[in-house]
């Protein structure tokens, strides 16, 4: 079995920011068709979920002595916003 979680906070006024911690666990699968993630769980437990995904590649130059910075971004978008997810190198 394995388990794995995320948090989101979403702020809902000038004192507040709500946290929302969601738990999954299982070894469901996931697969990619098209422009879509589409995540299946395992064992008939609840319907597969599917979200469009969004991959991006971003460089900055940041001069002689810096080099060059690489940013890799998944985003799934989902309802009315999206989520994404960088990786700098």
């Amino acid at each position: 079995m394995s388990t794995a979680a995320f948090m989101q906070r979403a702020p809902s006024g000038a004192s507040q920011v709500p946290e929302t911690t969601s738990a999954y666990f299982g070894d469901g699968r996931f697969s990619l068709q098209g422009t879509m993630l589409v995540l299946t769980p395992d064992h008939g437990r609840g319907n597969a979920q599917s979200a469009a995904i969004r991959v991006e590649q971003e460089s900055k130059d940041l001069g002689v002595q810096l080099g060059v910075k690489r940013i890799d971004r998944l985003c799934l978008m989902e309802g009315s916003g999206e989520i994404c997810y960088n990786r700098i190198r």
